[in-house]
């Protein structure tokens, strides 16, 4: 219910940000469309002032911004609020999605050969589906490297949630990074060099 309420909300935003821009712009289809708007005198002063469009413009575009936010912050939040439940003979215990991406990203910050860690972790049909989105160094062997942090996140992910957990762990690399080299230091020249 809460997905029809954002989507309906985000539908009716764009269309309200799609007038304001149509009227900025002065597109003629408006009053072909919405005759409703015509009767409005602020619409027809819109098409003299220049301020009063740019007005229109940028408040149609910070509606549907606002909009687009609003409906991320609450994807993104359900992913959150997702969670993995283990029943014990005491109660069940829920560990949500979020907390593994951030014992991954814990894990692998040590790794001096990765940079810019983003996991992200679904839980689809029984599995558990780990995506590791980095930037690596470009000196160092990439499939060891790889195969040594997919070896390590499972083993971590086995004494969390034990074995019997399906999980599949993919790493995407998004840029392969230069080290920089230190400039070289050139010896000071001695006394013994220069000659009187």
């Amino acid at each position: 219910m809460e997905i029809l309420t954002v989507l309906v909300y985000l539908v009716i935003s764009i269309v309200f940000g799609l007038i304001a821009i149509g009227i900025a712009t002065g597109l003629t289809w408006f009053s072909v469309t919405l005759p409703i708007l015509n009767n409005y005198t602020f619409v027809a002063q819109a098409d003299n002032n220049i301020s009063l469009r740019w007005i229109f413009f940028l408040a149609g575009a910070l509606i549907m911004l606002l909009a687009i936010r609003f409906t991320q912050t609450v994807f993104s939040r359900a992913h959150r609020d997702k969670a993995l439940i283990f029943n014990t003979q005491h109660g069940p215990i829920h560990i949500t999605l979020f907390a593994i991406e951030d014992m991954i990203k814990k894990a692998l910050i040590a790794n001096i050969e990765l940079s810019d860690i983003r996991p992200r972790v679904t839980a689809e049909k029984n599995e558990l589906e780990v995506m590791i989105r980095t930037n690596i160094a470009a000196d160092v062997n990439v499939l060891g490297v790889t195969k040594e942090v997919q070896a390590n996140i499972h083993e971590k992910l086995t004494q969390i949630l034990g074995s019997d957990q399906p999980m599949r762990i993919k790493i995407e690399i998004r840029k392969m990074l230069l080290s920089k080299k230190k400039p070289s230091q050139k010896p000071e020249p001695s006394a013994a060099n220069y000659s009187e």
